[in-house]
């Protein structure tokens, strides 16, 4: 029952291309009436299997002498289960083996259930040789590719760019276990009283040394259990994200847009800091929220709600559209704009297969077309935050340079948060002030 699970969220993800979180979070509610442990072994093979794919599917083809995509996508995936349980998880040899092929007993995989079986016992054998061995056969650059499944271009990209041994840290920090980041509501609630809180619930919460207000959650349940969260004393937020708001310096009356806004995070993180700063919702300032669609604005909503932020307005936009009301009407525009991801690849391992060269030039360009309107919405001494949560020259400092360029913002700050620096995702973030 859990491996089908597993396999029919892995075919989702891999196969029809659909988002890991959205797919595997679907999957947990459904599953909210089986008991933790349960749960959480889904959890850890459908990570286990992305974070690990590029790894698995050479292996597969070392034992099988097919190419990948030569082999059926229900057969691949049953491998992948297997394979993975087999090399990087504490369950027994003969469990792993034999639930696994389980999985081929009916449908579509019968067939090639000896075919299974027989890969499955023949890396028994050879586990060490794929282990140990086999990395050391292949050139640096294809040994890291292998070693952390990370895609080849990725890879010679971030080698080029950052060097060996940053490469790696990289890559080495997307698979260290990582908490529930949370930022605390300052304007709601005292930190110490909450972390207190969560303290007696048996929730271990770790303060960032990235920046104010921000913890790391461990041996925390889903955020909706817990009572802090529902009542709207902390949001779920990376500190990389935190740190980008607590940036932007805002002294508390300002008017404030977020153009990209969906899901809220950092748009509640400048209501909060203007509302703490501010004492009461007559003197503090105002955040507009927008997003591209009503589903997006739908998840703003959900998350204001919850926090109960009342100096918030959220409103349908197409920010590649010039608004004329938006016009040297702000004192601050957050611009977090759409990105490639590969900074959050340990959170959301898919990215790393479905992003691509032509992919992030594209990108860059769409944010130029974003940043062109967001210029104009800027009050002259105004502030411009630009944030991806990326780690791409093209989407960062390229883009930083565009800005500087443009003749109307200089920089103040920039800065690149490595995944993996205080337990934050990657994050990119350049401050610029309207002359």
């Amino acid at each position: 029952m859990i491996r089908k699970t597993v396999l029919e969220i892995l075919t989702r993800i891999i196969e029809k291309k659909e988002p890991c979180h959205i797919v595997l979070g679907q999957a947990l509610e459904k599953m909210s009436d089986l008991p933790e442990k349960d749960r959480a072994f889904v959890k850890l093979l459908v990570y286990g299997v992305l974070e690990r794919k590029i790894m698995l599917d050479r292996v597969i083809e070392e034992l099988s002498g097919r190419t990948i995509n030569k082999v059926k996508p229900i057969v691949r995936n049953i491998l992948r289960i297997g394979i993975y349980q087999l090399a990087f998880t504490d369950v027994p040899d003969h469990a792993a083996v034999f639930e696994t092929v389980s999985l081929a007993k009916k449908g579509p995989a019968a067939p090639f259930k000896s075919f299974i079986n027989a890969n499955l016992r023949s890396f028994q054998r050879r586990r060490d040789y794929f282990m140990i061995e086999y990395p050391k056969t292949l050139e640096p650059k294809e040994k890291l590719s292998y070693e952390y499944s990370m895609p080849l271009w990725i890879t010679q990209m971030w080698l080029k760019r950052f060097g060996t041994e940053q490469t790696e840290k990289i890559m080495k920090a997307f698979l260290e276990p990582h908490g529930l980041p949370v930022r605390i509501n300052i304007s709601k609630a005292k930190e110490d009283d909450v972390i207190a809180a969560l303290t007696a619930q048996g929730i271990k919460a770790e303060k960032s040394a990235l920046c104010d207000n921000a913890y790391i959650l461990f041996d925390c349940p889903a955020p909706n259990l817990v009572k802090e969260f529902s009542e709207g004393l902390i949001t779920v937020q990376d500190a990389a994200c935190v740190l980008s708001g607590q940036m932007i310096g805002l002294k508390g009356s300002e008017n404030v847009l977020d153009i990209c806004a969906a899901p809220g995070g950092k748009t509640m993180n400048a209501a909060d800091i203007m509302l703490a700063l501010a004492g009461s919702k007559e003197r503090a300032g105002h955040v507009t929220a927008c997003d591209i669609s009503q589903n997006k604005t739908d998840l703003i909503n959900e998350n204001i709600e919850r926090c109960g932020f009342d100096n918030i307005s959220v409103m349908i936009n197409d920010a590649t559209v010039f608004n004329e009301k938006f016009e040297d009407a702000f004192d601050v525009v957050i611009c977090d704009l759409p990105c490639s991801g590969l900074g959050i690849i340990g959170k959301k391992p898919d990215i790393r297969y479905n992003a691509s060269v032509e992919g992030i030039n594209e990108l860059s360009e769409l944010q130029r077309k974003i940043l062109r309107n967001a210029f104009r919405y800027v009050k002259r001494g105004g502030k411009l935050l630009y944030s991806t949560c990326t780690l791409t020259e093209a989407e960062n400092e390229k883009n930083c340079e565009f800005i500087e360029k443009s003749g109307s913002f200089k920089l103040v700050a920039s800065k690149t948060i490595m995944p993996g620096t205080f337990g934050a995702d990657g994050f990119y973030m350049s401050l610029f002030i309207s002359e």
